[in-house]
C-alpha cells in the first residue's frame, strides 16, 4: 500500500515503526474511530507490552502519532509531485490514491479526512490535528504553484481546489468502486491550472 508501506520486519527498533505503520493503514480502512490497540498489535506482530513502552498515553498518543507519520508520508509525495510541474503534480497526487484504492480493492480512504470527521473523545482530539496536516498538504502545493509563476494569492485557492477535489473524488470512488470520479476530478483540475498558467 502506498501510504502504509510496511516497514522493516527485522530489529527490536522497528517495533515502533511497524506499530505505526499498522495504524496507519487500519485508519485507511476504517477511518480512527475503528483503530484498536488489540487490531494495531495484531496486524503489526508486535508484543503487546511494546504499547505502553513506546506508547506511554495509550491508543490516544498511537493514533496521533500515525496520523502525524500519514500526513508525512502524503505530503513527501506532494512535495515530489508538484516539483515537476502543474499538470504532472495532479497526475501524480491522483495516481497516488488510486493505486492506494486499488491496492485495497476500494476499502480504504484518507486517514486524515477520516479523522477530521472525528468520533469519540479521544478521536476529538485528532480534528485539529488534521486541521494542521491538510494546511500544510494546501501550503505545499501552493508553493509549487508559485514557483511554476502562479501568483501567491491565486495558488492559495487553486491549492484549496486541489486538496478539496481529490479528496472528494476519493470518497466517490470508493463509494462506486471506480476511480472513474479521480480520473474527472484530474481531468478538470489539470485544465485549471493550465489555464492559471496561461493567464499569469
Amino acid at each position: 500500500m502506498v501510504i502504509a508501506k510496511a516497514a522493516p520486519q527485522q530489529g527490536k527498533g522497528q517495533t515502533k515503526q511497524r506499530m505505526l505503520h499498522a495504524a496507519v493503514e487500519l485508519m485507511t480502512e476504517r477511518s480512527a474511530a475503528g483503530v484498536t490497540v488489540d487490531e494495531v498489535i495484531a496486524r503489526s506482530g508486535a508484543p503487546r507490552g511494546s504499547v505502553y513502552y513506546y506508547f506511554p498515553d495509550g491508543r490516544a498518543q498511537l493514533l496521533a502519532e500515525a496520523l502525524e507519520l500519514a500526513g508525512k508520508i502524503t505530503a513527501a509525495t506532494i512535495t515530489d509531485a508538484f516539483a515537476e510541474g502543474a499538470t504532472s503534480g495532479i497526475d501524480r497526487y491522483v495516481k497516488y490514491w488510486t493505486a492506494i484504492l486499488q491496492h485495497k480493492d476500494f476499502g480504504a480512504s484518507c486517514p486524515i479526512a477520516s479523522a477530521a470527521i472525528g468520533g469519540g473523545d479521544i478521536d476529538g482530539s485528532l480534528i485539529p490535528q488534521a486541521d494542521i496536516i491538510f494546511q500544510t498538504w494546501q501550503d505545499l502545493i501552493a508553493s509549487g504553484l508559485v514557483d511554476m509563476g502562479i501568483s501567491q494569492k491565486r495558488a492559495v485557492g487553486l491549492s484549496t481546489l486541489i486538496v478539496t477535489s481529490i479528496e472528494g473524488g476519493l470518497i466517490l470512488a470508493r463509494a462506486s468502486r471506480d476511480t472513474a470520479p479521480l480520473q474527472r476530478v484530474q481531468d478538470e483540475l489539470e485544465q485549471v491550472l493550465q489555464q492559471a498558467l496561461n493567464e499569469e
